[in-house]
């Protein structure tokens, strides 16, 4: 055989050596793959585990109401529901979108409608009351009621235990895919609260250096090989307990929604959260906190219609409601509105965005 024949027959050789190298690797990853999902557990975030241990230990719930989110570090798991007489979470707790929802909510909104994406905390959610109880319902069956055209859908997106950190990155991935009109946003209590002696955001930007690129992140296999990197990131755990969100990190929050939903037309509306500390006090007396008083100053700033700010005051409201009614008529606990205090609730935020919806017109 010639040099020359023997060179063409080696160049020949080459792809199908290159070939049965790349289908060998493509195998060899895929049956990688295939035991990593079945041998190892999928990685949970720290607060995941947090909430879940929070439920058992507190609540005495260990049914798996929530599932794993690298985004958001927990979710609802989809289509969980409890017994109709549970005594925390009555009936619904999800449809399959995760929403605290009896349908699925089409991404592609009907033409004429409105809608009001409700994100926040427990009170959103409606803890110790069914999905038909809560304000965000009350609210949309009031307007229905009072306004034959348009049409409005409020969406229940609240999940037990968010922040206002939580709520903000939930608006960003997922919030808008329903194309809100009005975003209304219920948060504060779980802000001042301190897990892992760490805030939100550190456990944020510690689980983001430790995902695969974006591409990659479908794959377990990616996942188990990157999560290596949480052995080399930087310890950010403070000596002294820190609050899930700082205040001046509430208040940058706050501007960061704004601006995100000014950006995409939509609107803005707070709820001031209140407690029983509230309404036993002194009626009479301002008993709100730094995180209730920075909503109410920035709702000052929010022009959601020409005449009214951009804020509902809760703790007025329910004052007002303690004047007739014992404490226990109105909280479950220290934090969460019985049916009866969703119901008021429910007719302020349907008077607050009849105004509002007059207004577009």
């Amino acid at each position: 055989m010639s040099l020359k024949t023997s060179m063409a027959s080696k160049r020949r050789r080459i792809p199908t050596a290159l070939a049965i190298a790349a289908v060998s690797t493509l195998a060899a990853l895929g049956i990688a793959e295939g035991l990593v999902r079945v041998f190892v557990p999928q990685q949970q975030t720290v607060l995941l585990g947090h909430i879940r241990q929070t439920a058992a230990d507190k609540y005495r719930v260990t049914e798996p109401l929530f599932a794993n989110d690298p985004e958001l570090f927990w979710q609802l798991t989809p289509n969980m529901s409890m017994p109709t007489d549970h005594w925390l979470f009555p009936g619904l707790v999800s449809n399959p979108q995760g929403l605290r929802e009896d349908h699925i909510i089409s991404v592609r909104k009907p033409p004429g409608q409105i809608r009001i994406l409700s994100i926040g905390d427990s009170t959103t959610f409606g803890l110790y009351v069914k999905h038909t109880e809560t304000y965000t319902h009350v609210a949309e069956q009031i307007l229905q009621s009072r306004l034959e055209n348009p049409r409005i859908e409020f969406i229940n997106a609240g999940v037990p235990g968010y922040t206002l950190f939580q709520a903000w990155r939930y608006l960003v991935t997922k919030g808008t895919t329903f194309d809100p009109d009005l975003i209304l946003i219920h948060c504060g209590w779980n802000d001042m609260a301190s897990w892992e002696h760490m805030s939100d955001s550190e456990h944020y930007r510690q689980q983001q250096a430790i995902q695969p690129i974006r591409g990659l992140r479908w794959s377990r296999l990616c996942q188990l090989l990157w999560s290596v990197r949480l052995l080399s990131t930087p310890e950010t755990d403070h000596d002294q307990p820190q609050p899930r969100v700082r205040p001046k990190e509430f208040h940058d929050l706050l501007v960061k929604i704004n601006e995100y939903t000014t950006l995409h037309d939509m609107a803005m509306l707070l709820l001031i959260p209140g407690s029983t500390r509230d309404i036993t006090i002194n009626l009479e007396k301002d008993s709100r906190n730094q995180m209730q008083m920075e909503q109410v100053r920035f709702g000052h700033r929010i022009d959601l219609d020409p005449v009214s700010p951009g804020h509902i005051d809760c703790v007025q409201l329910l004052k007002k409601m303690a004047r007739e009614h014992a404490v226990t008529e109105i909280f479950h606990d220290n934090f969460h509105p019985t049916r009866l205090a969703h119901q008021q609730i429910g007719l302020a935020l349907a008077d607050k965005l009849e105004q509002w919806i007059h207004s577009r017109q």
